[in-house]
């Protein structure tokens, strides 16, 4: 820092000079660049001299400085941009049913695309019962999944899809789906959950897992008798061979209307202790029998066995895929959990 008698002449020179730059200039026509280029600024000079630079400089308007008044015109700019695109996204989808506090969405398909999403789903090519699944059988269009059944050089054929091998599993939580269902005899189509350890250790749902099925249906049974506009909800532990053990349900809906040929919400809440079923937010069984406390993941299927427990494959089987094949459609399948 300048002291002493030197100090105080070097800020006499300084302010002359300042003044005669500012005679120079025309007084207070002077930019702004000038004045923060006039020779107050070199070093740090004391206090008294920083008040008489100033006053020039706090006129250009332009100069985006950190000064009060370009403060308000600097916050009127986010103003225009209110909040509408937070507020425009899906914000939160509800489920049909009203859920205990803490659930929410954590995995969903809406089928918005042109083809089943493969980062969600195995779509199946191989021999199961008496059809072949078949990815031709499963097609997404208009926001709708749809597994068609059909026949083709005498094969009946139809569509199997699963979230297993990494693509995706849940251990407890709400999971539901927006169904129609186009029944046929010898044909059965489901939304279900599955463990991949089923049976193992035998005895213990629990740690092996179990089959949930949140909704399947058939046209009719092995023994003629119509349900079409029944559902079933069942729950399978223990493998499928001499050990298999289930605890199941079916009924009409419970305002009596039909099934078949209509859109539903199909929804299960399975937690530590049991599972509750749902269709169009009312409840239609509960159960604590054999509650699965493992992953599992989820399938939406078609299915074909002659003379069984779907009744009987048509002579001549079911005719070539089209829009008014039977199967199944589905408009979404959304999981929440806490």
């Amino acid at each position: 820092m300048r002291s002493g008698p030197d100090g105080l002449a070097w800020r006499d020179r300084a302010l002359a000079l300042g003044l005669a730059s500012l005679l120079a200039c025309g007084g207070a026509g002077s930019t702004g660049t000038e004045a923060a280029s006039s020779p107050p600024q070199p070093g740090p000079p004391p206090a008294p001299a920083a008040p008489a630079t100033p006053t020039p400089t706090a006129t250009p308007t332009p100069t985006p400085s950190p000064t009060p008044p370009p403060a308000p015109a600097a916050s009127a700019t986010p103003a225009p941009t209110p909040a509408p695109s937070p507020t425009a996204r899906p914000t939160a989808v509800q489920p049909a049913v009203a859920l205990p506090a803490g659930y929410r969405l954590v995995w969903a398909d809406e089928f918005d695309g042109a083809e089943v999403d493969g980062t969600r789903w195995n779509v199946f090519d191989w021999r199961r019962g008496e059809a072949r699944d078949t990815p031709d059988a499963v097609t997404v269009k208009d926001g709708v999944l749809r597994i068609s059944t059909y026949s083709e050089n005498g094969v009946q054929k139809t569509g199997f899809l699963s979230t297993e091998y990494g693509k995706y599993d849940a251990t407890r939580g709400y999971f539901e789906a927006r169904i129609k269902f186009h029944g046929v005899s010898g044909q059965w189509c489901a939304f279900w959950l599955t463990s991949p350890t089923i049976g193992d250790p035998l005895g213990d749902p629990g740690r092996a897992g179990t089959e949930i099925d949140v909704v399947e249906h058939r046209l009719i049974d092995e023994s003629g008798w119509k349900l079409g506009d029944w559902v079933s909800q069942n729950v399978i532990w223990d493998g499928y061979g001499a050990h298999r053990s289930d605890v199941h349900h079916g009924s009409p809906l419970p305002d009596g209307g039909p099934v078949n040929g209509v859109w539903h919400t199909f929804g299960v809440l399975w937690d530590e202790s049991q599972y509750v079923f749902y269709v169009d937010a009312n409840e239609l069984w509960r159960t604590s029998t054999a509650v699965s406390q493992r992953s599992e993941y989820l399938l939406l299927t078609c299915e074909i066995l002659n003379h069984d427990w779907a009744g009987n494959v048509p002579d001549g089987g079911y005719g070539p895929k089209g829009d008014s094949s039977p199967g199944m459609e589905v408009d979404w399948v959304r999981v929440w959990q806490r």
